[in-house]
């Protein structure tokens, strides 16, 4: 997913308090703006969708990205608001050398901000 996509991906809020938005308003929003189809050209279904502390989604998205690299990406805050999309997909990366195969994913975790709704990073995952 391109910067420039995942800055402009931002769950509207509703509220001032944390979270700012709730897991209703999370489905709709991903539901009508996709960040991206599957594989085979479809809407993404949305799966769970959690809001959790920083170090809970380090825990669990710790067998597909390093838990220290979340925790510092993440940074101080509160809570995050963690959504399961449900693929396949096939993300392309551009660091991949030419002729490599690129894996395939069943499910991409997106993470929101749940103070301000903004993407702040995702991460694909296998089953």
């Amino acid at each position: 997913m391109p910067a420039e996509e995942q800055e402009q991906l931002r769950i509207p809020c509703r509220r001032q308090e944390i979270p700012a938005f709730e897991e209703e308003d999370a489905r709709t929003y991903l539901g009508e703006h996709p960040p991206l189809y599957t594989l085979f050209g479809t809407r993404p279904k949305v799966g769970s969708v959690s809001f959790l502390s920083v170090s809970e989604v380090a825990a669990r998205l710790a067998r597909w990205r390093p838990r220290q690299s979340l925790v510092s990406l993440l940074g101080e805050r509160a809570l995050v608001c963690l959504v399961e999309l449900r693929g396949p997909f096939q993300i392309h990366d551009p660091l991949r050398p030419l002729g490599r195969v690129v894996p395939i994913f069943s499910r991409l975790y997106l993470l929101f901000d749940a103070s301000d709704g903004r993407l702040l990073t995702w991460v694909p995952a296998d089953q």
